[in-house]
């Protein structure tokens, strides 16, 4: 268990050193992408412009004189279909440095004004996905009032996806990090519950030797018939106390004659003995039966405190098998990063401008 425990220390706090650093490597990874910008001598034209950008939607804004197409293979639709490129170009520092012109920072500003769903049709055509063994590529186009427009443009839609998939690095590890804190805590905790059910349960088998009952139910049956034995065993004491008391008054009454009768005082010599006797005898069976109800409240009450011990533990174990079931799936995710959590990959690295026609 210690070594365990050293483990586990050993991994956050490597965990919370790289952790720092995460965000910052895939950055200047992607900054490092050199991409290269190539001007097609092919115009696009306004039916495929027009396909791409929805020009038929009259409150879509239009765009300037050059299209930037971005090729995106090997990426997840789903994940890249979530991606607002509004929101994310208006996030880069491309945008927030005014790297754009005017009209184009305008065209960006008036977008973030539009429905998400115009802002859709604005920047992504459909994915176009590839039979047999080829990969699957994501078309994007973003519109530029000029050429270093249309590239700015690319960049800081690539800018915006690349903070993302940094920042969900730093999330997976933020969070594996929290799970080694919790799986120790888990096993730490389980360790505790076990220590203290241990002596309650050897407490129970030592009591299961010295009583009939084995079970909670039966020491409960017994409660009650130990609890109404005692009862009936006071009844029987109150009216022996009530004999003796007779005794007792009846001895005093002979005692004040002036000629005491001593057959009167045998005879309640004899009656005094005999219920004292008895008297001794329903005393002696009470204190057995308070024992004996003792002992079946104790072993209620070890029964009830065991079995939530173990209800305790059975969910600390539970919970131990689930965390350390996300680690694993923490740990396979590192070892073999999924696309959506590394810098973007542009295909062939590079970005065709096209005018528009």
């Amino acid at each position: 268990m210690k070594m365990i425990k050293t483990i586990m220390i050993t991994v956050v706090l490597v965990l919370s050193v790289i952790q720092s650093t995460c965000v910052a490597q895939q950055q200047q990874q992607a900054s490092e992408r050199n991409l290269e910008f190539k001007l097609s001598s092919i115009p696009m034209s306004e039916k495929q412009y027009g396909q791409v950008f929805a020009l038929d939607e009259p409150e879509v804004p239009k765009p300037g004189k050059y299209v930037a197409e971005v090729i995106i293979p090997q990426y997840p639709n789903k994940e890249l279909e979530r991606k607002d490129w509004v929101r994310l170009v208006s996030e880069s520092d491309i945008f927030k440095n005014k790297l754009m012109t005017k009209e184009n920072q305008a065209l960006i500003e008036e977008l973030l004004e539009y429905a998400q769903t115009y802002r859709a049709y604005w920047a992504k055509s459909q994915p176009h996905f590839h039979s047999g063994e080829e990969l699957g590529k994501n078309y994007y186009y973003f519109p530029g009032q000029t050429e270093e427009d249309a590239q700015n443009m690319a960049l800081a839609f690539l800018e915006g996806l690349d903070k993302e998939n940094a920042e969900g690095l730093a999330n997976l590890k933020r969070d594996l990090k929290q799970r080694y804190e919790k799986s120790a805590q888990l096993e730490k905790d389980a360790a505790e519950l076990q220590v203290k059910k241990r002596p309650i349960d050897e407490q129970l088998e030592t009591y299961r030797n010295t009583i009939y009952y084995q079970t909670i139910e039966d020491a409960r049956k017994s409660i009650f018939e130990w609890s109404n034995l005692i009862n009936m065993i006071d009844v029987d004491i109150v009216g022996i106390q009530a004999k003796l008391e007779t005794v007792g008054r009846q001895r005093e009454e002979n005692r004040k004659r002036k000629n005491p009768m001593e057959s009167i005082t045998n005879a309640l010599f004899q009656i005094e003995m005999a219920n004292k006797i008895e008297l001794a005898g329903a005393l002696a069976r009470k204190k057995a039966a308070q024992e004996s109800l003792e002992k079946a409240i104790a072993f209620v009450g070890l029964s009830e405190e065991t079995a939530r011990l173990a209800a305790s533990l059975k969910r600390a174990k539970q919970s131990l098998a689930e965390v350390q079931f996300a680690i694993e799936w923490g740990e396979d995710m590192l070892a073999d990063l999924p696309v959506y959590l590394k810098p973007i990959e542009v295909l062939d690295n590079t970005v065709t401008i096209y005018p528009l026609k």
